[in-house]
C-alpha cells in the first residue's frame, strides 16, 4: 500500500475535532511540535501511522517522492513504510500523531 495523502478539504480542524476523527479510525493519538530546520533520518515503524498537521508544513521523502503536508492535510502511513522528514520554512510544524 503506498503512503496516503489526504488534501485539506474546508478549514483546519480543532485539535479536539481532529483526535476524535483520528480515534473514529482506530488511532490513538498524541500531539507534536517540532521547530523550524527539524529533520528525521530514514525510519520505520510497527504500526500504521496517520499524520494530521494542523499547523506549519512538514515535507516526508518515501522512496524517492516527497510528499508536502501543509496545515490540515493527513499522511497516512502503513507499518514498515521508510520514510524522512523535515520541516518546511520558519514556523513551528504542529500536528497529530496517529498510531495503530
Amino acid at each position: 500500500m503506498q503512503p496516503e495523502l489526504v488534501p485539506l478539504v474546508g478549514p483546519v480542524p480543532a485539535c479536539d475535532k481532529a483526535c476524535r476523527v483520528l480515534h473514529d479510525e482506530g488511532y490513538h493519538t498524541m500531539t507534536w511540535s517540532d521547530g523550524p530546520g527539524t529533520i528525521y533520518s530514514d525510519h520505520q515503524h510497527d504500526h500504521d501511522e496517520c499524520l494530521w498537521v494542523l499547523g506549519g508544513r512538514m515535507d516526508f521523502t518515501i522512496g524517492g517522492i516527497v510528499y508536502s503536508v501543509g496545515a490540515g492535510d493527513r499522511l497516512r502511513l502503513r507499518r514498515g513504510t521508510v520514510h524522512a522528514a523535515r520541516v518546511v520554512g520558519n514556523e513551528t510544524c504542529y500536528y497529530l500523531i496517529g498510531q495503530r
